[in-house]
């Protein structure tokens, strides 16, 4: 195959995956406008693009041809995926034991696409509770899961993101990126983050890494009401989500 079409093949694959990405469990169904909103494509791209999804049965396109949604295809992939997702299986009972240790929320987040996926949840079994939502997305730069899913991720990937982020702040963005990088270097030394409020108000998130092969990590995470984890429960807090996550990585070794 030519240099040329080789490349171009290559950025026509990785356009389709941007295209996939867009779809998510509040936008299962995405019409061309928002495709091309979301991804910065030209309509004729994203329509000729789809149009092959479509023909490989990965996308379904409705009879009014205005509409797009995702095929049971890619749901057989979504549980392959999961079937593949060791760490998960291995993290559910340290998950429920560290929930119920600290009575609030438990959850676990990876990065996708430069989000926090939540792909494992136990809710706090407190009448009043911070809720984690398995399979929704939120922004890497809000949180203590973003803190350290951008950590640890490859330097060289995470300064192009950051620049990206001085360029254009997101509107919620709640400190510079320069002290961005600086709490990411804190959350390093220390081996876990905390955050306030930075996604909903009054609340207190705590993070800490997982390490389930050798480049990938996720994020074990603890949310409560800010009122329920102050002083010592705060400390005691920590402690339970460090220790829970040392065993977690022991097991996947």
């Amino acid at each position: 195959m030519p240099a040329k079409t080789e490349k171009g093949s290559i950025n026509s694959i990785q356009k389709a995956c941007r295209i996939l990405s867009c779809f998510s469990l509040e936008n299962s169904s995405c019409n061309l406008t928002y495709l091309c909103n979301q991804t910065g494509f030209a309509k004729s791209t994203v329509y000729r693009i789809c149009n092959i999804l479509v023909q490989e049965g990965f996308v379904h396109k409705s009879e009014n041809g205005f509409q797009y949604t995702l095929t049971e295809k890619v749901f057989a992939l979504g549980v392959a995926a999961a079937h593949g997702f060791d760490f998960k299986n291995v993290s559910q009972m340290y998950l429920n034991n560290l929930a119920q240790n600290v009575r609030e929320t438990a959850s676990i987040f990876v990065e996708n696409n430069f989000e926090r996926l939540c792909v494992a949840a136990v809710e706090s079994p407190s009448e009043v509770r911070v809720v984690s939502q398995m399979g929704k997305s939120f922004p890497i730069y809000l949180g203590a899961s973003g803190r350290v899913l951008l950590t640890w991720m490859d330097p060289d990937r995470r300064e192009e993101y950051l620049r990206t982020l001085e360029e254009n702040p997101p509107r919620d963005l709640t400190i510079p990126v320069q002290q961005l990088r600086q709490e990411i270097e804190d959350t390093r030394k220390r081996g876990y983050a905390v955050t306030y409020g930075e996604r909903i108000p009054n609340t207190i998130s705590i993070a800490t890494p997982i390490f389930y092969s050798s480049n990938q990590h996720a994020a074990l995470t603890v949310s409560a009401p800010n009122t329920h984890l102050a002083g010592v429960k705060m400390v005691d807090a920590i402690e339970a989500i460090r220790e829970t996550a040392k065993n977690i990585n022991l097991q996947m070794q």
